[in-house]
């Protein structure tokens, strides 16, 4: 009877070992994800390029949670139809900004006056000179994006594919040479934001975090 006795108490005491180790590990856990949270940056200011990118061909930007999956971003940059700036609303899938997240916002293309383009083009008279004034744009930006780590655990990579829609066509006025073929002027709306590769946007990114 002893031994029996004995025997269930070793029995009782080894199932319950794995219910106690558990609740350890699930408040690890939770302990771990606090820290984590906490120790997000504040900010992040960095650098994109690409095509139609919100940011033109080569920007820069700076992006401020608002939650842990919430942020609001905002750049500046140079792009073949003019200067442009950007706004855009990100939300992520995973905390501290990393990981997948969907994006939607607006950038504003200035345009460029008595632009003269650094070769010919072919006009009623034949090959020429000419120049043009690119009138400003407006899109709407939609895009998926993907976030790494980057050295520092405060620092992310970053690359992003989606579609950039134009409010209005392009538009453009010649000021200088003869009147261009249709084909070039088809050309030349092909610069515009949301026209090129037909509004395709790919683009990478750097953001350094701030605290």
């Amino acid at each position: 009877m002893k031994n029996l006795v004995a025997f269930i108490s070793l029995a009782t005491l080894a199932f319950s070992q794995p219910v106690q180790v558990l609740a350890k590990s699930e408040y690890a856990l939770t302990v771990d994800t606090v820290n984590i949270n906490t120790s997000c940056p504040k900010a992040y200011i960095g650098l994109s390029a690409g095509i139609n990118n919100p940011n033109g061909l080569l920007g820069f930007s700076f992006e401020v949670p608002i939650r842990h999956d919430i942020s609001f971003s905002a750049g500046a940059g140079a792009s073949m139809w003019g200067a442009n700036i950007s706004a855009e609303a990100r939300y992520y899938m995973r905390p501290c900004q990393r990981g997948w997240s969907l994006a939607i916002g607006i950038s504003h293309n200035s345009g460029r006056t008595n632009f003269k383009p650094p070769h010919t083009f072919n006009t009623t008279s034949g090959p020429q000179d000419i120049g043009i004034d690119l009138k400003p744009m407006t899109n709407i930006n939609f895009a998926i994006q993907r976030s790494w780590n980057m050295g520092h655990k405060q620092n992310k990579f970053y690359t992003q594919m989606g579609w950039s829609v134009p409010f209005r066509p392009s538009s453009f006025k010649q000021t200088g040479g003869s009147p261009i073929t249709p084909q070039e002027g088809d050309r030349i709306s092909s610069w515009a934001p949301g026209n090129t590769f037909g509004g395709f946007m790919l683009g990478v990114g750097i953001y350094f975090g701030v605290h």
